[in-house]
């Protein structure tokens, strides 16, 4: 198992964990008897969101690092003699 499949899995589980706290009255822990229903829900689902988007961004392999605009380019490669042809 990759690092990244253990990250993406670890957001998870802390997303189902957060939503099941917030949704499930355990009083000594989270007492949402205090709370609407309007608020769970509106905790819930901006939680949800900015969490799901971390995962989100866990899950998708992305590999355009790989295709950089200025790999070629010599004044980024760090070849002194052609950076200095480039500058004249």
């Amino acid at each position: 198992m990759h690092s990244r499949d253990v990250a993406a899995s670890l957001a998870a589980l802390l997303l189902v964990y957060h939503q099941a706290t917030t949704w499930l009255p355990l009083f000594p822990w989270n007492d949402i008897g205090k709370y609407t229903r309007k608020e769970l829900v509106l905790e819930a689902a901006f939680n949800g969101l900015l969490m799901g988007a971390g995962l989100a961004c866990l899950l998708v392999r992305n590999s355009g690092a790989k295709f950089r605009f200025y790999s070629d380019s010599p004044r980024f490669v760090g070849k002194p003699e052609a950076i200095r042809a480039t500058a004249q």
